[in-house]
């Protein structure tokens, strides 16, 4: 037999249950102090949860198709996400903005990397090509 589970015996078991996300989710992230969580979906919107305070914090919009991959800079600075409309964005966590796209993959983005010192974003596509950024010359 198959229990039914409430949202509410969800949040008091897992204490902390994030809605809004208006499609499935995609990919997460965490930040390296745990205090935010990243996730892309479907809806091609990236949300930022706050975790101590149990809310939403920023939703960042500018991608056209869904969201395939997330990361978070290792000083919690920025999050970059990779999407299906063949881009990738820098998101300045603490501004709650856009800091830069890069375009040049001619297919969807499949997924994002960040090296260890944040000054490169790597990003894999579709389009059968592995592309390095440079974070800190946003090119």
């Amino acid at each position: 037999m198959i229990k039914r589970v409430s949202k509410e015996m969800i949040e008091n078991l897992y204490s902390t249950l994030f809605e809004g996300q208006t499609f499935h989710i995609k990919c997460v992230a965490i930040t390296s102090d745990n205090h935010f969580v990243i996730s892309g979906s479907s809806d091609s919107i990236v949300r930022v949860w706050n975790l101590v305070e149990k809310r939403q914090e920023a939703v960042f919009e500018g991608h056209t198709d869904q969201i395939n991959s997330v990361k978070i800079t290792s000083d919690n600075q920025f999050a970059v996400s990779g999407s299906s409309d063949s881009t990738v964005r820098v998101w300045n966590l603490f501004e709650k903005r856009q800091e830069v796209m890069f375009e040049g993959h001619t297919n969807e983005v499949k997924c994002v990397a960040i090296t260890s010192e944040n000054r490169f974003v790597v990003s894999g596509s579709s389009d059968k090509t592995v592309r390095v950024w440079n974070l800190l010359e946003k090119q």
